[in-house]
């Protein structure tokens, strides 16, 4: 059976580039295309697509309305498509937190669309995506009243796995860090630096674990696969979340304890140490690596050229296997890797890549993983 989908672009070049991609492909079929967000909300209830893809511009509403529309209503994977060629502000980058929200930039050359085969490898993994597993998250996020919740599991693993995403997820966590942090030991000053990588689940996930970090811990560089139109909405966010100073990454930006820096959507993230021995931020329009700009191994191969045993990285949630190859770099220079566990995974993807491979120093749930970085500051002694 081919996995139905549901397309609503307000941009008609994109949406015909979306289109040629799809139509040959056998196990996918375009039930409906659209440019207006509220007819799409009709045919979603009436066809029932497995997939809805949208664009970042919609004809009629905001995108952020449609995604929690769509979540209120009837639940469904969404894949955003970008034009990385033309990135523009977007409204939505909370759409997401939704564990059932993915997004891709695609580039578009005399109206096709470059590397095609990414959108049906996207479709294909989202088609499998449990609802139920994400129901209480999509509660949540909508600001219900919290319920219990009254499906049915199939198992005692299943539950628990359900219990995990669901207590990992929930937006009153969230609200709750600032208020109980989690506790660390004060440390010394040390040449330390921490690399987080995720792509699809990972930004709810990344905005929790920042909040717990005290306002003195080492810098921290993350590397969340979305958009470029998302990353600043992204940032703002997470800084209203955390004690350290959060920031989309700017070129020539000073390495510094007590702030973190995230990559800019279309650009690599490196560090760069300047001939005065100070480390700066180099963002880089290289070529894509593991089919995604910027990519956390970019990232993670020059935090290891600068700050060899003093990597800390942890690779959380999404498709893929960024961020393998340069923990294979970090644990070869005696540096540490912790990769999320699988239950606590929306996509169990790039950390299953880094667990299969034998890297991570250990597999742990996210707060685990937040105890688990304080801990390894004081761990090692570094590279001289």
């Amino acid at each position: 059976m081919s996995i139905r989908v549901i397309l609503i672009d307000g941009d008609a070049v994109k949406k015909r580039a979306i289109i040629d991609t799809i139509k040959d492909n056998a196990n996918i079929t375009i039930v409906k295309n659209l440019k207006s967000g509220k007819k799409g909300l009709e045919a979603i209830k009436s066809l029932k697509p497995k997939i809805v893809i949208i664009g970042d511009q919609l004809s009629d509403m905001s995108g952020y309305c449609f995604v929690t529309e769509v979540m209120k209503s009837l639940p469904t994977a969404i894949l955003i498509i970008s034009d990385e060629d033309n990135p523009g502000k977007v409204d939505y980058p909370e759409a997401l937190d939704y564990g059932l929200v993915d997004s891709i930039e695609v580039s578009l050359k005399d109206g096709k669309i470059t590397y095609p085969v990414l959108i049906s490898i996207r479709i294909n993994i989202l088609q499998k995506l449990n609802v139920e597993r994400f129901q209480s998250q999509i509660e949540q996020i909508n600001k219900y009243k919290k319920r219990p919740f009254s499906r049915n599991v199939s198992s005692i693993e299943s539950k628990q796995k359900l219990d995990n995403i669901r207590n990992a997820l929930t937006t009153k966590k969230i609200i709750a860090a600032s208020k109980k942090p989690l506790q660390f030991t004060p440390f010394k000053k040390t040449k330390k630096i921490i690399v987080i990588g995720a792509s699809t689940g990972g930004p709810k996930m990344i905005v929790y674990i920042v909040s717990q970090f005290p306002p003195n811990f080492p810098p921290v560089l993350i590397v969340q696969h979305m958009p470029s139109g998302f990353v600043d909405g992204f940032a703002q966010r997470m800084n209203q979340n955390a004690r350290m100073n959060v920031k989309m990454a700017t070129e020539g930006d000073l390495i510094r304890s007590g702030h973190v820096y995230i990559a800019p959507g279309g650009l690599h993230m490196e560090i760069e140490k300047k001939t005065t021995g100070v480390s700066r931020i180099r963002l880089t329009d290289g070529a894509k690596v593991n089919f995604v700009k910027p990519a956390v191994d970019v990232t993670l191969f020059s935090a290891v050229r600068e700050y060899g045993s003093g990597v800390i990285s942890a690779i959380l949630t999404g498709m893929g296997a960024d961020g393998r190859e340069g923990c294979r770099v970090v644990k070869k220079m005696g540096g540490t890797v912790f990769a999320l566990r699988e239950e606590d995974s929306v996509i169990y993807g790039m950390n299953k890549a880094v667990i299969d491979a034998g890297l991570a120093d250990e597999v742990l749930g996210m707060d685990a993983i937040v105890k688990a970085i304080g801990k390894s500051i004081h761990k090692k002694k570094l590279d001289n």
